[in-house]
């Protein structure tokens, strides 16, 4: 997506449990992972470390998180329905629950077609499906139909790259899905390179020109698949906006 009171682009994820270690100083939290361990069989309480919250706000740029069933906005309770609060790592961050400008910034996720018609999407957009439609308690099936409907909007949007990306698997295969689409990436491409989902959150703050957060320092960005000239690219970092 292109803002263009910025001329920055945009970037969204859609994910799943949520970029729980995504802090300054990941000790704070005792997991391996970016996305912390398997959300269904731990709980984390607020934490005190820095997120892309910060990290956007101070470069001025705006961001969002979109999620599906979450009954208002900054509501912060556990579940309803269909959705699960522990797949929202916004929520986590207490740099955001104890600010309420932050916390109304955690939307439903129908919010997101009325800021796309209005031109007001952010420069980063987390989109979080609910139970069902994330294929935790419906068919792979089902979540590929609601994929198939609520993808191609967003990918007509100039400048855009949005990742498709589970956040842990089922199977002794550790590897999990990840997508790349939009303008922003060349078609049929692929990276041939070892990655993790540090290394998204790397390929997200270096297209944002970022400090990097935590591990993401370690891991390899997405290269390989970009679609700006290699003039505008720096070896092995993402594209800047």
């Amino acid at each position: 997506m292109h803002d263009r009171s910025t001329d920055r682009a945009e970037i969204g994820v859609f994910g799943g449990s949520g970029f729980y270690s995504l802090l300054d100083d990941v000790r704070e939290i005792k997991v391996d992972t970016p996305y912390g361990p398997p959300s269904d069989s731990f709980f984390l309480a607020a934490v005190a470390g820095r997120s892309l919250a910060d990290t956007l706000e101070a470069r001025k740029l705006t961001w969002k998180a979109y999620a599906e069933g979450l009954p208002r906005a900054g509501w912060t309770g556990p579940s309803r329905g269909r959705y699960a609060k522990k797949h929202v790592p916004f929520l986590y961050f207490r740099r955001v629950l104890d600010r309420p400008a932050r916390l109304k910034r955690v939307v439903p996720l129908t919010q997101l077609a009325r800021d796309r018609a209005a031109g007001h999407l952010p420069n980063f957009a987390l989109v979080v499906p609910d139970l069902c439609h994330d294929m935790h308690d419906c068919s792979v099936a089902t979540g590929d139909a609601w994929l198939k409907r609520f993808l191609p909007p967003l990918l007509k949007l100039p400048g855009t790259a949005v990742f498709v990306v589970f956040d842990e698997s089922d199977t002794a295969d550790p590897g999990v899905p990840a997508l790349a689409l939009g303008p922003l990436v060349r078609a049929r491409s692929y990276s041939t390179s070892k990655l993790s989902h540090y290394g998204l959150l790397r390929t997200i703050e270096e297209g944002f020109g970022l400090p990097l957060l935590g591990q993401s320092a370690r891991a390899t960005p997405v290269t390989g698949i970009w679609s700006l000239p290699p003039r505008e690219l720096k070896e092995g970092s993402a594209p800047r906006p």
